[in-house]
This record gives structure tokens, C-alpha cells and sequence, in this order.
């Protein structure tokens, strides 16, 4: 909490807010000086947060793909433009991207809407990307034995930042480019837990009509021993 609030006060606005609530924290106030100075303080998190979205963030899109090859070893491209929210938390969007596992795969997956949550802050002070998590909802990804050979090496060896994928669909390719089966995905989430070191990939599915919780775990402090669980239904 406290290397948090140190970097807040390092940014102008912020700077300003925490230093009116500490100067009124040692007063006595009325109600009405309580209830002006919430909102001010909200509208001001308002305006911090909403700033960046008059930026052209189509002129950082090649330091976004560099830094989504960095953080999480995945090959972004032909992206048709990029967006920013920052309801219900900072983030930005890229429009219909291309999906690659690394540059001499075939595409994977077409996204439509890429969501990359990103830290306001880091773009504030540095105009760099500090990229949290990436969240894909609803999107199809086509795997064949290549594709999935250089997946599981992904999720083995590569280390990465947190992935979401909800309500998707992985279809399974045969030689012959020929989908064989399909396996809906209600939930993937794809990360590292810094505090225990362990990388941890847990889906809940379906797979030839039957419901499934998988759970592929990996210790760095035992780099050599693995947990996999499985549940059907």
C-alpha cells in the first residue's frame, strides 16, 4: 500500500488530490465540505482515468505488439485500429487482430475485440505499456498438430503475463486441414502467480459432449515437477 501511494504522488493530478485530503484530514470539516470534496475527488479520478482517450493510440502500435511479444511470447498482427476505456478498469482494445504462436506458425485465431487491461499510470509518466492482463471473449481458435505441439511448449517453457479467453471455441485440425472436433471453452485462464511461483493453466470445457475442469500447474521452485488434474462429467 505504501509503494502505491508513493507512486501516486509522484504524478501531478494525483499529487494535488492526496495532498487536499491530507491537508483536510487534519481539520474539522462540515458535511457539505465532506460531500464537496468527494466528488471533487471523484470527478478528478474520472478525469485521470478519461484523459487518455484523446490520444491516437494507433501511433503505439508497434510498441503494444513488441511489448505483447515480451510479456507474453505471442505474435500479434494486422490490427485495424486500437481503442481505449477505462470502464469498469483502464484498458485498451485492438480491432480484428491476427493471432500467431510464433512468426513461422500459420494464424490461429481472427480476434475481433482484443482487451489488453494496462496501468494509466505508467502511461502517464513514461507514455510506455505496462500491459496486466489480456482478455479474449468469444473468439475461435484453430489448432492443428504443429500449432499445438508449439502451444504446449508455450504454456512449458515460456514465461508470460496473465491470459482470459471466455466463451470461446478451439477446433482441432486433421493433415488435411479438415476440422475433426471442437472444444467450447466457458473459461481459460493462463498466468503466473508471482507470490508461490507457479505458472498455472486452468480451463473449464467441454470436449466430445462431456464438461471438463482441467488444471496444469508448474512449480519454479521445482522447475522438474508438474501437477495436472482433470475432472469430467
Amino acid at each position: 500500500m505504501k509503494n502505491f501511494l508513493n507512486i501516486l504522488k509522484k504524478n501531478r493530478l494525483i499529487k494535488s488530490i492526496y495532498s487536499i485530503f491530507n491537508h483536510i484530514s487534519q481539520k474539522k470539516i462540515t458535511k457539505f465540505q465532506i460531500i464537496f470534496t468527494a466528488y471533487f475527488f471523484i470527478f478528478s479520478l474520472f478525469l485521470f482515468f478519461s484523459v487518455p482517450s484523446v490520444y491516437d493510440f494507433n501511433k503505439f502500435e508497434r510498441q503494444i505488439v513488441e511489448k505483447i511479444d515480451s510479456v507474453y511470447k505471442l505474435k500479434i498482427l494486422n490490427i485495424s485500429g486500437i481503442n481505449y476505456r477505462f470502464i469498469p478498469s483502464p484498458h485498451i482494445i485492438l480491432n480484428s487482430v491476427d493471432l500467431k504462436l510464433d512468426d513461422s506458425s500459420e494464424i490461429i485465431s481472427n480476434i475481433k475485440q482484443l482487451k489488453i487491461s494496462i496501468s494509466v499510470l505508467d502511461f502517464y509518466n513514461k507514455k510506455k505499456f505496462n500491459l496486466k492482463e489480456i482478455k479474449i471473449n468469444k473468439g475461435n481458435f484453430y489448432l492443428d498438430k504443429k500449432n499445438l505441439n508449439l502451444f504446449r511448449n508455450h504454456f512449458k517453457e515460456k514465461i508470460h503475463g496473465k491470459i482470459s479467453i471466455n466463451n470461446s471455441n478451439i477446433f482441432y485440425k486433421d493433415s488435411k486441414g479438415e476440422i475433426v472436433s471442437i472444444s467450447p471453452i466457458k473459461k481459460l485462464k493462463y498466468y503466473i502467480n508471482l507470490n508461490t511461483k507457479q505458472k498455472k493453466l486452468e480451463i473449464i470445457g467441454t470436449i466430445f459432449d462431456s464438461k471438463y475442469n482441467f488444471l496444469w500447474q508448474k512449480d519454479y521452485n521445482n522447475p522438474k515437477l508438474k501437477h495436472i488434474y482433470l475432472s469430467l462429467s
